[in-house]
């Protein structure tokens, strides 16, 4: 993995493990996909794991 994509991953991973029993609960499965040509972005930390973690939130909360 490349190292400008090191501080997202890890607020992604940070984001996995704090719901991990929803996503235990619920029986869903993680796919970690992401494209190669993906542009860089500026964003802060604290934002980037927030945007994750509603996207996660929101994905859980549809699950039927």
């Amino acid at each position: 993995m490349k190292s400008k994509y090191k501080i997202a991953w890890q607020k992604y991973e940070d984001v996995l493990e704090k719901h991990a029993s929803q996503i235990k609960s619920n029986q869903l499965k993680i796919v970690k996909q992401f494209g190669q040509d993906l542009p860089e972005a500026m964003v802060h930390e604290d934002q980037l794991r927030y945007i994750f973690s509603s996207l996660l939130q929101y994905g859980i909360s549809f699950v039927p």
